[in-house]
């Protein structure tokens, strides 16, 4: 008897774990308080797994060719098409501008003499100082250079013209007037280039270089080439090597959507020819949108389970943004939400009155993104 009763106690136990086992493999968790209803119950178990397509993107900024040098050199400070110079007994009309120099050496000024009334001379005035005065004849052209008055730190230019006599007037007309100052340059180039939203925002950034090539034959390398962007120094040597790279980390340059400068300088007799500079940037274009869409199944026990009134429903997935915008628009049937989930699990609450026998799941985006281990789950409120 005793026998008998542990072999039937036994199958008894063995046919109560292969039940267990079952009923969880098809999504139910048994409670063990009340006994015959579950504490919680799967309906949809899929994995989406990565969405959107990353489209890497290098666009480039052309800096051109330039030099960096403190070397005295040309600068243009004024010019002007047609100007008219006159002078009488009463009245008078010059041209006057100004120039704020480093260290000048000379000024050169070139003009055609387009027509001349009157016996008057044309002259120019460098800080107050005539330094040069002649009569000019019409149809002529002229090239000045004046190496007599000028400082550094700001300098006035005057040009203007002699009456000719007491009761006389005279006037110039010139064309084509071009004014240069022999300078020393300040030994720096500096340009902007322009960086945009889309290259910066949601992680889309993946790294900036600028390159150029410096000709060795033309480098005076005493000083170092230093560069910078936006103030903040990227690279500082004297090496004259031919083709040079450099890495712009966004966090140490303060890169920001919108202008940005870069500047090449240096200092004293160095001199150095940059040739073919250009800044590349590296990004992750946003994708274009995307929709993922599954269908699936409930069974009347399913449903009625949903609907008993103390149960949640919750969709759970797993989540890894790979670039773009990370908000998504989650469907389920008629109900629909827009989220930003975080890198790792997520959950969203689902109405049970959405849940129908035949279902449609969409998600909606516009980045690149994963999802894994995707659920929606019946939970059993707690007490």
């Amino acid at each position: 008897m005793a026998e008998s009763f542990g072999v039937v106690a036994a199958v008894g136990l063995t046919f109560f774990g292969l039940m267990l086992i079952a009923a969880q493999a098809g999504g139910v968790v048994f409670g063990l308080v009340g006994g015959s209803e579950p504490a919680e119950m799967s309906h949809f178990s899929r994995n989406l797994g990565g969405v959107g397509d990353p489209k890497p993107r290098i666009p480039n900024r052309c800096l051109g060719d330039f030099s960096v040098s403190e070397a005295q050199e040309p600068v243009n400070v004024f010019s002007r098409r047609d100007v008219s110079v006159k002078k009488s007994l009463t009245s008078g009309d010059s041209l006057s501008f100004s120039y704020n120099a480093t260290d000048p050496s000379a000024a050169n000024f070139s003009f055609d003499v387009l027509g001349k009334e009157g016996d008057g001379k044309l002259y120019i005035e460098v800080n107050g100082e005539r330094v040069f005065e002649q009569d000019l004849v019409s149809g002529g052209s002229e090239n000045i250079q004046i190496e007599d008055g000028l400082k550094p730190g700001n300098n006035s230019f005057r040009i203007g013209t002699t009456s000719g006599g007491i009761a006389s007037e005279t006037t110039y007309r010139l064309e084509d007037l071009e004014v240069s100052v022999t300078d020393r340059s300040e030994g720096l180039f500096t340009d902007r280039f322009r960086m945009y939203d889309y290259e910066l925002q949601n992680g889309g950034f993946i790294g900036a270089n600028l390159s150029y090539r410096l000709p060795i034959d033309t480098a005076v390398p005493t000083e170092p080439l230093e560069v910078s962007v936006n103030d903040k120094t990227i690279f500082s040597s004297r090496s004259a090597r031919s083709r040079q790279s450099i890495e712009i980390e966004r966090s140490e340059t303060d890169l920001v959507p919108a202008s940005n400068t870069v500047t090449f300088e240096t200092e004293s007799e160095a001199e150095y020819r940059v040739e073919d500079a250009e800044i590349t940037v590296r990004y992750v274009a946003q994708t274009e949108p995307t929709v993922t869409q599954r269908q699936f199944d409930l069974t009347q026990d399913q449903l009625s389970y949903a609907e008993r009134g103390d149960t949640s429903e919750e969709m759970r997935f797993d989540y890894q943004l790979v670039t773009g915008n990370p908000n998504l628009k989650v469907e389920l049937n008629d109900f629909n939400t827009t989220i930003s989930p975080t890198n790792g699990e997520n959950t969203v609450d689902v109405p049970s009155d959405a849940l129908e026998s035949s279902n449609t799941f969409r998600v909606q985006g516009q980045g690149s993104y994963s999802i894994v281990n995707l659920r929606l789950v019946s939970e059993e409120d707690s007490s």
